[in-house]
């Protein structure tokens, strides 16, 4: 058992607990009902809550559908498609972390039409960063030969391209992260 320091609000509510509910709130575009939060409205709690175990579940969703056949791989990197860019780079986390082995960084790409562009969020871990992986840099070189910017940290990163540069941008990040990690 873990005995530590609890902090409450005016209201009652568990500071931990009121964080995890805004995160999912402003992850999924509901950033009015968490600025309801924080000015006191303990009428949205409930709705607050519902949108955070709909947020749980969209991201077991895609993580069941990463470990049915939903990530491609390249000599370097894996990588698959999501439908929400905060909602990948989540994903891509948790799945670093806590789904599949610790040999390649996974990679989200978010196709974003309406706006011509793909975004794309990275996540590697330390025994890969030990071996020379540096995301940061390699987001930001490979983003910037193709026109869009990026850049993060050695461990996690992102990047925003033009649409049609995907395959273009898979090959460069390749190419980058298999002579990084041979130092």
């Amino acid at each position: 058992m873990t005995i530590r320091k609890r902090y409450v609000t005016s209201q009652g509510w568990e500071l931990e607990r009121f964080a995890d509910l805004l995160d999912a709130c402003g992850k999924n575009g509901y950033r009015s009902l968490g600025l309801s939060l924080c000015l006191g409205d303990g009428t949205t709690w409930k709705d607050a809550v519902q949108v955070e175990k709909d947020y749980k579940q969209k991201l077991l969703n895609g993580l069941q559908e990463l470990e049915h056949g939903g990530i491609q791989e390249t000599v370097g990197m894996r990588y698959f498609y999501s439908d929400n860019s905060s909602l990948g780079g989540v994903i891509a986390g948790i799945a670093m972390n806590y789904v599949l082995d610790e040999k390649k960084p996974l990679f989200s790409l978010t196709r974003k039409e309406t706006d011509d562009e793909i975004h794309v969020s990275c996540r590697g871990n330390q025994h890969l960063v030990k071996q020379g992986l540096d995301l940061g840099a390699a987001m930001k070189n490979v983003a910037g030969e193709l026109g869009g910017f990026g850049g993060g940290h050695k461990i996690a990163a992102g990047a925003t391209i033009a649409f049609g540069k995907e395959k273009e941008f898979i090959q460069k990040v390749d190419i980058m992260l298999v002579q990084q990690m041979q130092g």
